[in-house]
Protein backbone atom coordinates (compact mmCIF):
# COMPACT_ATOMS: atom_id res chain seq x y z
CA UNK A 1 0.00 0.00 0.00
CA UNK A 2 1.80 3.33 -1.11
CA UNK A 3 0.67 6.88 0.11
CA UNK A 4 0.73 9.27 -1.31
CA UNK A 5 -0.16 13.00 -0.30
CA UNK A 6 -3.19 14.72 -1.70
CA UNK A 7 -3.02 18.01 -3.65
CA UNK A 8 -6.36 19.71 -2.60
CA UNK A 9 -5.41 22.70 -4.43
CA UNK A 10 -5.22 20.76 -8.10
CA UNK A 11 -7.89 18.74 -6.59
CA UNK A 12 -9.76 21.45 -6.81
CA UNK A 13 -8.45 22.94 -9.68
CA UNK A 14 -9.46 19.95 -11.71
CA UNK A 15 -13.14 20.44 -10.26
CA UNK A 16 -12.73 24.02 -11.58
CA UNK A 17 -12.01 22.61 -15.24
CA UNK A 18 -14.51 20.30 -15.02
CA UNK A 19 -17.43 22.18 -13.62
CA UNK A 20 -16.63 25.85 -13.57
CA UNK A 21 -19.72 27.45 -15.07
CA UNK A 22 -22.12 25.41 -12.60
CA UNK A 23 -23.15 26.94 -9.34
CA UNK A 24 -21.30 25.34 -6.49
CA UNK A 25 -22.04 27.25 -3.69
CA UNK A 26 -25.35 29.77 -2.29
CA UNK A 27 -25.24 31.87 0.90
CA UNK A 28 -29.34 32.28 1.13
CA UNK A 29 -28.27 34.42 4.08
CA UNK A 30 -26.41 37.10 2.27
CA UNK A 31 -28.11 36.21 -1.23
CA UNK A 32 -24.93 35.55 -2.98
CA UNK A 33 -23.85 32.33 -5.33
CA UNK A 34 -20.79 31.08 -6.57
CA UNK A 35 -19.72 29.03 -9.46
CA UNK A 36 -17.10 26.60 -9.27
CA UNK A 37 -14.63 28.77 -11.29
CA UNK A 38 -15.13 31.81 -8.77
CA UNK A 39 -14.87 29.34 -5.62
CA UNK A 40 -11.61 28.81 -7.29
CA UNK A 41 -10.73 32.64 -8.09
CA UNK A 42 -11.64 33.49 -4.27
CA UNK A 43 -10.17 30.89 -3.00
CA UNK A 44 -6.39 31.43 -4.92
CA UNK A 45 -6.56 35.01 -4.14
CA UNK A 46 -7.10 34.53 -0.30
CA UNK A 47 -4.33 32.01 -0.33
CA UNK A 48 -1.97 34.74 -2.50
CA UNK A 49 -3.19 37.60 0.05
CA UNK A 50 -2.32 35.42 3.20
CA UNK A 51 1.03 34.63 1.85
CA UNK A 52 1.84 37.57 -0.17
CA UNK A 53 0.28 40.86 1.86
CA UNK A 54 0.11 39.60 5.58
CA UNK A 55 3.43 37.45 4.98
CA UNK A 56 1.45 33.47 6.71
CA UNK A 57 3.59 30.75 6.07
CA UNK A 58 3.31 27.49 6.72
CA UNK A 59 3.26 26.82 10.82
CA UNK A 60 1.49 30.36 10.83
CA UNK A 61 -2.20 30.81 12.05
CA UNK A 62 -4.70 32.42 10.95
CA UNK A 63 -8.31 32.71 13.20
CA UNK A 64 -11.92 32.80 11.42
CA UNK A 65 -14.48 33.94 13.81
CA UNK A 66 -17.48 33.88 11.06
CA UNK A 67 -20.65 32.33 10.70
CA UNK A 68 -21.67 29.31 8.83
CA UNK A 69 -22.45 30.80 5.32
CA UNK A 70 -18.62 32.58 5.61
CA UNK A 71 -17.51 29.56 6.87
CA UNK A 72 -18.39 27.93 3.87
CA UNK A 73 -15.49 29.59 1.48
CA UNK A 74 -12.98 29.54 4.90
CA UNK A 75 -13.63 25.64 4.25
CA UNK A 76 -12.67 25.66 0.78
CA UNK A 77 -9.27 28.33 1.27
CA UNK A 78 -7.95 26.75 4.23
CA UNK A 79 -7.33 23.05 1.81
CA UNK A 80 -5.33 25.33 -0.07
CA UNK A 81 -3.18 27.04 2.43
CA UNK A 82 -0.17 26.72 3.21
CA UNK A 83 -1.06 28.40 7.16
CA UNK A 84 -3.12 26.84 9.25
CA UNK A 85 -6.58 27.44 10.31
CA UNK A 86 -8.16 28.08 14.10
CA UNK A 87 -11.72 27.87 13.86
CA UNK A 88 -13.36 29.42 16.77
CA UNK A 89 -16.49 28.66 17.94
CA UNK A 90 -19.34 31.52 16.65
CA UNK A 91 -21.27 31.16 19.90
CA UNK A 92 -17.90 30.53 22.30
CA UNK A 93 -17.69 33.44 24.46
CA UNK A 94 -15.67 36.48 24.33
CA UNK A 95 -13.97 34.79 27.09
CA UNK A 96 -13.18 31.56 25.87
CA UNK A 97 -11.82 33.21 22.13
CA UNK A 98 -9.66 35.18 23.84
CA UNK A 99 -8.52 32.29 25.93
CA UNK A 100 -8.03 30.28 22.32
CA UNK A 101 -6.24 33.07 21.00
CA UNK A 102 -3.93 33.35 23.53
CA UNK A 103 -3.11 30.14 23.21
CA UNK A 104 -2.72 29.64 19.61
CA UNK A 105 -1.24 33.20 18.49
CA UNK A 106 -2.76 33.39 14.99
CA UNK A 107 -1.44 36.42 13.43
CA UNK A 108 -4.58 37.34 11.56
CA UNK A 109 -8.52 36.59 11.91
CA UNK A 110 -11.41 37.13 9.89
CA UNK A 111 -14.11 38.05 12.01
CA UNK A 112 -18.33 39.29 11.48
CA UNK A 113 -18.56 42.66 11.29
CA UNK A 114 -21.32 42.32 14.13
CA UNK A 115 -18.99 41.61 16.95
CA UNK A 116 -16.36 44.31 15.71
CA UNK A 117 -17.37 46.74 18.45
CA UNK A 118 -17.05 43.84 21.11
CA UNK A 119 -13.82 42.18 19.67
CA UNK A 120 -11.95 45.34 18.14
CA UNK A 121 -9.56 46.38 20.59
CA UNK A 122 -9.20 43.07 22.43
CA UNK A 123 -7.69 41.67 18.84
CA UNK A 124 -5.44 45.18 18.56
CA UNK A 125 -3.84 44.56 21.67
CA UNK A 126 -3.03 41.22 20.40
CA UNK A 127 -1.20 42.83 17.21
CA UNK A 128 -3.28 40.70 15.07
CA UNK A 129 -4.31 41.36 11.24
CA UNK A 130 -8.18 42.15 11.61
CA UNK A 131 -10.42 41.14 8.19
CA UNK A 132 -14.05 41.83 8.51
CA UNK A 133 -16.36 40.03 6.33
CA UNK A 134 -18.52 42.90 5.84
CA UNK A 135 -17.63 46.59 5.39
CA UNK A 136 -18.22 47.95 8.50
CA UNK A 137 -20.45 50.58 9.19
CA UNK A 138 -17.73 52.58 10.97
CA UNK A 139 -14.16 52.83 9.53
CA UNK A 140 -11.50 51.47 12.20
CA UNK A 141 -7.85 52.26 12.61
CA UNK A 142 -5.83 49.04 10.86
CA UNK A 143 -9.43 47.25 9.84
CA UNK A 144 -9.48 45.19 6.47
CA UNK A 145 -12.70 44.40 4.51
CA UNK A 146 -12.61 41.24 3.04
CA UNK A 147 -13.84 41.72 -0.27
CA UNK A 148 -11.82 45.04 -1.24
CA UNK A 149 -8.70 42.96 -0.07
CA UNK A 150 -9.29 40.00 -3.14
CA UNK A 151 -10.63 42.65 -5.38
Amino acid sequence: MSSRLMNAGRMLKQVELRYGKLTALVNVERNRAFSYWELHEITNKVCNMLRDTFGLREGDRYATLVENDNMALVLIWMLKSLSTVVWLGIRDSLEEHLYQIDYTKPRLIFIEKQLLPEYYEFLSERNMIIISMDKPDVPMRGLYYFWELID
